[in-house]
């Protein structure tokens, strides 16, 4: 079950339709190997949300897991030279 509320941006509440695993790394992942580039072959567990008014879609990493996402997006940040 989820652990959060999703408004839409139509304004209607989305409902949490299920926990999906997506691949990082291999041969098939070298979209979000782009991502996470420091992580061999995994799978990411992503919550899916689907709104009923407007069938749009969200992706939501679950709590447990959120904090290293955001420590790995920090750390690129700091890595990034201005120009």
């Amino acid at each position: 079950m989820s652990e959060k509320t999703v408004k839409c941006s139509c304004g209607a509440l989305m409902k949490f339709s299920h926990c999906v695993d997506f691949k990082i790394g291999g041969n098939s992942g070298q979209g979000l190997k782009l991502l996470f580039p420091e992580v061999s072959e995994t799978t990411l567990p992503l919550n899916v949300f689907i709104c009923p008014k407007c069938a749009k879609i969200e992706l939501f990493a679950p709590e447990q897991i959120k904090e290293s996402l955001l420590r790995v997006a920090s750390q690129r940040e700091s890595n990034v030279q201005d120009p």
